[in-house]
């Protein structure tokens, strides 16, 4: 029925129906949505916690203000829907999340499985990502202002760029301690990363 749908406005519709009736989130879904074609699908502020959507194509789909708390998204297609050469961006990234620069500007994904996702440029400020798992996650140049990241995972992640400026629930010594890569950031305190790792070095310094 996904297949036939030409517009993302119904192909929401759909969407939303299905988790509201309790068809998604149980641990076997009554409905599978694997592999779902859910291309510029409007899933503005949808509700859809535990939702499994292991290779679902989501390109130039508009999820600003979704909740997708402890959603399984391996395998996830949200590059733009009008990227060039989309197939070679995924090669790559077969079992892991693959995200463009896609608005998830106060999006809910607590406890939500991130791990080796590729989020570069990715606009996530003021998300909620409390106990995400990102482990090894590409977040470079992404904008987390405002974000909240308590208890999240992040060894390994890559911040290179990334604006954390007013992230909350971390703080930039613990950036430091998971982060792989934080040349460029902007830290929870609003501090460049290499100013911050100079007004270190002074203090121990005396």
């Amino acid at each position: 029925m996904l297949r036939r749908l030409h517009d993302g406005a119904h192909k929401g519709r759909v969407l939303r129906f299905l988790g509201e009736a309790g068809l998604l989130n149980k641990p076997a879904p009554v409905i599978d949505l694997k592999g779902a074609d859910l291309r510029e699908a409007d899933l503005r502020g949808s509700v859809l916690p535990k939702v499994r959507l292991k290779g679902a194509d989501l390109r130039g789909a508009n999820l600003r203000g979704a909740v997708l708390d402890m959603a399984h998204l391996s395998g996830i297609n949200l590059l733009p829907h009008n990227k060039e050469n989309p197939e070679q961006w995924n090669q790559h990234n077969l079992k892991n999340v693959v995200w463009g620069e896609e608005d998830f500007r106060a999006s809910g994904l607590t406890i939500a499985d991130l791990s080796n996702a590729s989020l570069s440029g990715a606009r996530l400020c003021v998300a909620c990502l409390g106990g995400a798992d990102l482990r090894n996650a590409e977040l470079s140049n992404a904008d987390l202002r405002g974000a909240l990241l308590s208890q999240a995972d992040l060894r390994g992640a890559n911040l290179s760029g990334a604006n954390l400026d007013g992230a909350e629930g971390i703080t930039n010594e613990e950036l430091e301690q998971q982060a792989r890569v934080l040349e460029g950031a902007t830290m929870p305190n609003g501090q460049k990363y290499e100013d911050w790792l100079k007004s270190q070095d002074h203090a121990e310094n005396g």
